[in-house]
């Protein structure tokens, strides 16, 4: 039964208990400080014995995790209950603790996401699962009385690569398909202090049971796999009124056509021209895009395939140009004005500029969709009914497919999570944030694209961003060699500040810390050096006096050498 009123605004509470059936998923969210313990906020509890024994597991944990507790729940709940446990976690992992202390006895297998794929280039969830069963088959060959098995999955490993976070939305097919068909049951810790809000929220969909302290509990917030890859909000809307009533669910909903609308942040607006309930051709609910706008320009469809730019060089340059410049300005678009002054500037011939931007608006949909079969004779997609570029109120506005991954997002906000783990002294939680930052950092926003275009201040569309995230990856840099010269790592504290200096040669921030890593090692001589370097480097940023804060730390550093007072 809930609590009567849950503490989280996005939970929904009722007092009426109900039983678990076989679709129903149990989620548990689990709040307070380490040393308050852990509590459940939000729960419907049901009988262990009543789910599926095959389940499809997640438990979300925030501060050190009582992973052996919930362990025990889990196998408690599964039907059979496993006698072999594999353990998919990284080296640093708490999951690898849990074998010598475990109360049962058990046989436990232990592989990195690596060996098993998924770390791998192109990334692919079937080899995944090919491996994962190949590797069960064997182990349960060599000693048959290890079956059943439960698969346990420590979820840091989506961080491994941009390639990996890009596909949590999938993510819940596929842990389904192997408590199904390999194992058990399926279980995957998502770690809330450090893991993107978007991959946590894709394990909050992808789970039928969450598990906690307290036992499995029941997830109102599940979506089936027709559901999660659907860019559509109704039918979601109405699988979760459903759950709570089948009377909340008239004819006249489930019949309506859906509304249609991206989730992203990036593309959000009060005004919203892309929730259009127009029926619109191609707009399957499984297509999903990969958008790599740091470094050059790339858009890969769910099938992994690169979308091409068609047509000329120059034209090739205005369509991606024209595609940049709707993403970042995202649902709320842009006026036919707004578009030419961007990409002709300072035209006289109105009429002429209109046609361009119609060919070039007409190219742009040609991209974007899947390249016709000419066997089937399909005929040209008008531009009303066109799925992702479209035109209202006379503003044209983009909208990707739904569950489409933007590296700038998960960057920002990496970054940010990384910041605040720091200041909190959770060291390694915020190098595996920083560090995961700067995998997806493969160069400035939009490098690729003509100066003329991007480094434009009237309009400004692109040069501030990109001078903001330049800073941001600057300062990740500093960060990780802060942690690395705090654990006494200093080789590489220095790397990461040479690879800032790599990109800008007079990077303050990244010459301050070479300053503290080189006094913490007592290395006077490299101290004066790198003081000097600095100096050098001035004249390249347009500065001739060095900074204040700089030039005082390299003083203090200097003089706590020369009194022989103890590094930190």
């Amino acid at each position: 039964m809930l609590p009567s009123q849950a503490t989280d605004p996005y939970l929904v509470t009722s007092n009426a208990p109900r039983a678990l059936e076989v679709s129903d998923l149990v989620i548990i969210q689990i709040v307070g400080p380490a040393d308050l313990g852990y509590r459940v906020v939000m729960s419907i509890a049901a009988p262990p014995s009543s789910i599926n024994a095959a389940c499809n597991a997640g438990s979300f944990l925030e501060g050190p995790a009582p992973i052996q507790t919930i362990l025990l729940q889990w196998r408690k709940a599964l039907r059979p209950r496993p006698n072999s446990l594999l353990i998919i976690a990284g080296p640093s992992s708490p999951l690898l603790s849990v074998p010598s202390s475990f109360p049962h006895a058990m046989r436990w297998v232990i592989e990195t996401p690596q060996t098993l794929g998924l770390a791998s280039k192109p990334f692919s969830l079937a080899r995944f699962e090919a491996r994962v069963e190949e590797r069960l088959i064997a182990e349960t060959a060599r000693v048959p009385s290890s079956a059943p098995w439960g698969i346990v999955i420590d979820m840091d490993w989506m961080l491994l690569s941009p390639a990996s976070s890009a596909n949590a939305s999938v993510w819940g097919s596929t842990t389904q398909r192997l408590g199904n068909s390999a194992a058990a049951g399926v279980l995957c810790f998502y770690h809330r202090r450090h893991m993107p809000e978007r991959v946590l929220l894709a394990g909050l969909h992808a789970h039928t049971t969450v598990v906690a302290e307290d036992g499995c509990h029941v997830n109102p917030y599940y979506l089936p796999d027709t559901l999660a890859a659907d860019p559509s909000a109704r039918p979601r809307l109405d699988h979760w009124l459903a759950y709570i009533s089948p009377n909340l669910i008239t004819e006249r909903q489930m019949d309506a056509a859906p509304a249609q609308g991206t989730s992203l942040r990036l593309l959000s607006s009060d005004n919203d021209a892309s929730n259009s309930s127009e029926p619109r051709p191609h707009d399957t609910s499984d297509e999903r895009w990969k958008v790599r706008c740091f470094g050059g320009l790339r858009i890969y469809l769910a099938n992994g395939e690169r979308i091409a730019w068609q047509g000329k060089a120059a034209a090739s340059r205005k369509v991606r140009c024209l595609f940049a410049f709707l993403l970042l300005r995202g649902s709320k678009g842009a006026t036919a004005e707004e578009l030419i002054e961007m990409l002709w500037p300072g035209a006289h011939a109105e009429t002429l500029a209109a046609n361009r931007l119609h060919h070039s608006i007409n190219s742009l949909r040609r991209a974007l969709l899947p390249t016709p079969d000419p066997a089937t004779k399909a005929e040209r997609v008008k531009a009303r009914l066109h799925p992702y570029v479209l035109r209202q109120d006379g503003r044209y506005a983009l909208r990707p497919p739904g569950n489409t991954w933007i590296d700038v997002e998960d960057f920002e906000q990496l970054c940010r999570q990384g910041g605040t783990l720091l200041k909190e002294g959770a060291l390694d939680e915020a190098l595996l944030c920083l560090e995961s930052a700067l995998k997806l950092y493969s160069g400035d926003l939009f490098e690729d694209l003509p100066a003329a275009f991007t480094e434009s201040r009237d309009p400004d569309w692109c040069w501030s961003q990109r001078y903001w995230f330049r800073e941001m990856y600057f300062k990740v840099h500093r960060d990780c060699a802060v942690v690395h010269r705090l654990q006494g790592n200093y080789l590489l504290a220095i790397q990461h500040c040479q690879k800032a200096l790599e990109r800008d040669s007079a990077c303050e921030i990244a010459h301050s810390e070479l300053l503290r890593v080189y006094a913490a090692q007592g290395r006077r001589e490299a101290l004066e050096r790198q003081f000097r370097l600095y100096k050098l480097a001035l004249p390249t940023a347009g500065q001739i006096q060095s900074n204040i804060a700089v030039q005082s730390l390299y003083v203090e550093l200097m003089r706590q050498l020369n009194s022989g007072k103890p590094r930190e």
